[in-house]
């Protein structure tokens, strides 16, 4: 029941969130596209407990693993009933957390508001083209024959894997697959099409690097 515009703080009026005592207490707000968010309002209990919330973690990013996204800034005292502003200065994201990190402990709020801007839309220029279907690709390794590194520039969208128009490594320490342009390009954008029939969020945490060497770990996100 959080951002639905009640600052009610007291626990019985039903306008307030509450965890288990799990070792990692934590809420998100998915806002559905990302934002570079401004500013995060909370408001703490104010019938009990309001002490449960100190050192809490304000946390924004992309990804759903909620240890995983950048920390905004973290509530350092509490009152009952108090309300906390955290500056987060553009931070871009489209998940907003609070996590209580590494204790057992409760985690109650009594609103959450996010306040911030969708972050400018990706757009192609008019004579722009897809410089990948000109390149070579490569893979940190092959899984299979099916999903050999050429299909992911081979001009195919077909995002069923038996339709041999996908790529397929193997479950390496740290799997890439990378298309060499024969030349320097200035990127505007980078789209990918992910795996249909199955396995989707193999995907997810997946890092898109630019630059000039051969090791994909010294390129630019």
């Amino acid at each position: 029941m959080l951002s639905n515009g009640n600052h009610d703080s007291i626990y019985n009026k039903m306008s307030c969130t509450h965890t288990n005592a799990d070792s990692t207490s934590w809420w998100r707000v998915n806002l559905k596209d990302t934002y570079e968010i401004s500013t995060v309002i909370i408001t703490n209990r104010a019938d009990c407990c309001h002490e449960r919330l100190q050192g809490a973690e304000i946390r924004i990013g992309d990804s759903t693993d909620v240890s995983k996204n950048d920390i905004c800034g973290t509530i350092t005292s509490t009152a009952p009933g108090s309300v906390h502003t955290i500056c987060c200065n553009g931070l871009k994201g489209r998940y907003v957390n609070v996590v209580l990190p590494g204790k057992s402990q409760y985690l109650t709020l009594c609103e959450v508001e996010v306040f911030g801007v969708p972050t400018p839309e990706c757009k192609r220029k008019p004579n722009e083209v897809n410089v990948a279907l000109q390149g070579t690709a490569e893979q940190s390794s092959l899984y299979h024959d099916a999903g050999i590194a050429s299909h992911a520039i081979d001009g195919n969208h077909d995002s069923i894997y038996n339709k041999m128009s996908c790529t397929h490594t193997n479950a390496d320490s740290t799997s890439w697959w990378r298309v060499n342009l024969k030349d320097t390009y200035e990127i505007s954008t980078v789209t990918i099409t992910n795996r249909a029939d199955c396995c989707h969020e193999r995907l997810q945490g997946a890092e898109i690097r630019i630059g000039d060497s051969p090791d994909v770990s010294k390129n630019d996100m």
